[in-house]
């Protein structure tokens, strides 16, 4: 793979790495900050996140190596999925569709379950529990993966299509008699 190539796979994989963080950061900010609870598709968007934070980090561990390159769009898919979730979770909250979620949050390992039920609040995700000039967590969440997974896949298709013209240019040329 020539240096343009690996450099935008490198690209892709940084970004896959670093957008899922401070998504992650933010939530979590939220969550002990604001005393905002997450909902069940909340921790299945984080799931997600997760997941495609650490296939970038494998990506870039292993970047020499072609199972390294893959992480770049199977870290892309993960972030696609992240913002998927977000998608179906704001057509909930604005009532576009029926959510069919049983939403509820964690709960902890005390012995008694009972008690733990009782204390956690429950959380729905069709009712958006913040919102910033008419934006949710779910909005904002699928407009940073969405964002995030298109410019992640361009970089990819940037890379391959650097590294399959420098394989082009290598092949041997035969001349027609």
């Amino acid at each position: 793979m020539d240096d343009h190539g690996r450099m935008a796979l490198n690209r892709a994989l940084m970004l896959g790495a670093i957008a899922p963080a401070v998504l992650l950061a933010t939530a979590m900010g939220m969550q002990h900050g604001l005393g905002l609870v997450p909902c069940e598709m909340c921790l299945e968007q984080r799931t997600a996140l997760w997941i495609a934070m650490a296939l970038a980090c494998i990506g870039m561990l292993l970047r020499r190596l072609a199972i390294g390159r893959a992480m770049a769009p199977a870290s892309a898919v993960a972030m696609a999925a992240s913002g998927g979730i977000a998608i179906h979770q704001l057509g909930g909250e604005r009532h576009w569709w029926i959510l069919h979620t049983p939403c509820a949050s964690t709960i902890g390992k005390s012995g008694n379950a009972l008690d733990e039920i009782m204390k956690v609040p429950y959380v729905r995700c069709d009712v958006p529990q913040w919102q910033w000039m008419g934006l949710t967590m779910a909005d904002l969440n699928a407009l940073a993966c969405m964002t995030t997974f298109t410019v992640m896949a361009w970089l990819v298709v940037k890379g391959a299509m650097r590294e399959w013209k420098t394989r082009e240019r290598m092949l041997p040329q035969h001349e027609e008699d």
